[in-house]
């Protein structure tokens, strides 16, 4: 996690089902109320949504790409989300 964040999503999107499986992570992540498992991307959180679509314009790592404030992908359907 970035210094100065409070907490990070970890993001996995399966491909078989569409699932999203949102974890969160961090000493905030009690008080998180975006994690869970969504149906589909269009069901997320219209930020989470924003965020997810630039990570996903990224390379497959490695080598894992950090975005300030923003997250990384670390992997081919993971990514870390920062808030």
């Amino acid at each position: 996690m970035i210094e100065g964040l409070g907490s990070t999503y970890h993001v996995v999107i399966y491909e078989d089902t569409g699932l999203v499986d949102i974890s969160a992570l961090g000493i905030n992540s009690v008080d998180m109320i975006d994690a869970g498992v969504y149906s589909s991307v269009d069901k997320l959180p219209h930020w989470l949504q924003e965020r997810l679509a630039r990570l996903m314009m990224f390379a497959t790592p490695p080598p894992i790409s950090d975005v300030a404030d923003l997250g990384c992908r670390v992997g081919r359907n993971a990514y870390w989300v920062y808030m």
